[in-house]
């Protein structure tokens, strides 16, 4: 297991999801899009809140070294529902932001994320609150990734769990996002 990055000296901007998506969209050149896209459906900018507190701009993206995972995912949901502009009448413009959220949500689990605090090493948990939460929480000096993925990402429902605590599940099930979702008997418990 390698430590593949760490980060020191966080400070209240880097939790902050508003400045946080702010920062994205400049750094993707989509702020004159994501602005006409979130008048017209407002509960994506809400989600995009949300995936900015889940997520950071901190937490490292395995595809893209240097870039972080908030922003690659946040532009490939926009370059995705931008194809779909032209639809204004449907909500295809909007279904394709939230399944390309959703489908780029495994990617969150392919490392691992660990702090010392005061009571020992830590392993931040996903599934179980937002990264800014936790780090306001344990107040780390620092953050190390490792190339550990995380034992959550290897069950297919790990994803529906976290696109549920970015999206309305009526907007996931709107988007048609659940429909390959095998929603049977699992619970939480099985994933974790």
């Amino acid at each position: 297991m390698a430590t593949l990055s760490v980060i020191a000296n966080i400070d209240d901007a880097a939790l902050n999801p508003g400045k946080l998506l702010k920062q994205s969209l400049g750094a993707n050149h989509m702020t004159a899009y994501a602005a006409e896209l979130f008048t017209r459906w407002p509960n994506l900018r809400e989600a995009s809140h949300k995936l900015a507190a889940l997520m950071t701009r901190m937490w490292p993206d395995s595809h893209l070294n240097g870039t972080p995972l908030f922003d690659a995912i946040i532009r490939e949901a926009l370059v995705s529902a931008m194809r779909h502009k032209d639809h204004i009448n449907d909500q295809s413009e909007r279904n394709a932001f939230i399944h390309s959220v959703v489908e780029n949500l495994p990617r969150f689990f392919e490392f691992q994320l660990c702090c010392k605090t005061r009571d020992g090493w830590r392993r931040f948990e996903p599934l179980d609150e937002s990264l800014t939460d936790w780090i306001a929480q344990h107040k780390p000096k620092s953050l190390n990734w490792t190339d550990e993925p995380h034992p959550a990402g290897k069950h297919e429902m790990t994803k529906y769990v976290c696109a549920a605590r970015v999206f309305r599940l009526r907007d996931l099930e709107s988007a048609g996002s659940l429909d390959s979702a095998n929603l049977g008997e699992v619970t939480c418990s099985d994933i974790v």
